[in-house]
């Protein structure tokens, strides 16, 4: 694309270079986890914290953030990219503003990159300053891995954010762009919602991956402590609700109107043919009667159809698997709390 409204960010440019070398992308991401959790244990090894060749759980842990950003930007590229192909059937003729959208799907804003990125390292430098524990070393080169490799890891977690509600307001932009609904012909119409499914069930992740993270050196001890713990996943919880619903919702209002007009256009003829058959049946023509009623057995078949035309892009049991990902790991989380303090 040659007019690029912005320059893609920092971790838009590191991706595609990941991306292009020359092993398997998950092998790239597996390595980077290995070296990250690898340079904590040194950290560790050099403060004189951890004995040479012991192993440290929460930074191999920890290291997992370093990769959760990488394959979440790497799969939502990839499947923003599949869905533009299949809607840009729709839009023949607005070919450019689709690859504008397309080229916003897939890369962030390099200033907004920057500022979220210089935040994140200043937090940590900053807590680190004002509370020695922060990073649980006190040795300058211990220091500087954990300071270079936190900011890494914990700088994609904004953007993912920030990616995330610009792919809400995107998906919408790009339905707008459609004129006229075909309701035979709406499979082209559900090309984001992979998209949105995906980054749905990546919010789900991270709440779950935070409950493990907050509570591996122990339980909460209270019922306070319990719902304090949900209290904090709940943005989780409406994000992946915002996502998995939200970009999908206009367009879904549009084909249930479409729906509407066209059963009321159905019910419209209906009645004529009726009026029309009466009129013959009165008059006893009966075989013109006959001819009248292969067509409203036609027109009611037809209304059948249009009824049963989806407005999601997903069935009843889709949703119920949505809701079974996010309520059912919470669900046997509280039991178990509930059972250890109780009983």
């Amino acid at each position: 694309m040659k007019n690029v409204p912005y320059k893609p960010s920092w971790v838009d440019r590191f991706l595609d270079w990941l991306v292009r070398l020359p092993i398997p992308t998950w092998l790239s991401i597996v390595s980077i986890y290995l070296i990250v959790a690898a340079s904590y244990h040194l950290a560790l090894f050099i403060d004189g914290t951890l004995p040479p060749g012991g192993v440290d759980v929460s930074s191999a842990f920890n290291a997992i953030w370093s990769i959760i950003g990488i394959v979440f930007l790497i799969l939502l590229d990839r499947i923003a990219h599949r869905a533009i192909d299949r809607f840009s059937v729709l839009l023949p003729a607005k070919k450019n503003e689709l690859e504008l959208v397309r080229y916003q799907l897939t890369n962030i804003p390099a200033g907004s990159a920057l500022v979220f990125t210089v935040l994140i390292v200043l937090t940590i430098v900053i807590s680190s300053y004002f509370d020695p524990t922060f990073l649980v070393v006190d040795n300058p080169v211990s220091v500087a891995i954990f300071v270079f490799f936190a900011a890494f890891s914990y700088s994609l977690a904004p953007l993912m954010l920030y990616q995330g509600f610009r792919q809400l307001n995107l998906v919408t932009k790009a339905y707008r762009m459609v004129d006229e609904i075909n309701l035979f012909h709406l499979q082209p119409l559900y090309a984001f919602s992979g998209l949105t499914m995906t980054s749905s069930l990546f919010w789900i992740l991270i709440l779950n991956l935070n409950f493990v993270s907050n509570f591996s050196e122990g339980s909460p001890t209270s019922v306070a402590d319990i719902f304090l713990a949900y209290v904090l996943v709940l943005p989780y919880l409406i994000l992946a609700f915002i996502t998995f619903i939200v970009p999908l919702w206009g367009i879904h209002q549009r084909i249930q109107r479409t729906k509407e007009v066209e059963i009321e256009k159905n019910g419209m003829q209906i009645e004529k043919v009726h009026g029309i058959l009466y009129k013959h049946l009165n008059k006893g023509e009966y075989k013109k009667g006959n001819d009248l009623e292969k067509s409203l057995n036609s027109l009611y078949r037809m209304r059948e159809q249009i009824e049963k035309v989806p407005t999601w892009p997903w069935n009843p049991g889709t949703l119920r698997s949505f809701l079974s990902a996010v309520f059912l790991p919470l669900g046997i989380w509280l039991l178990q709390q509930l059972l250890s303090r109780f009983l």
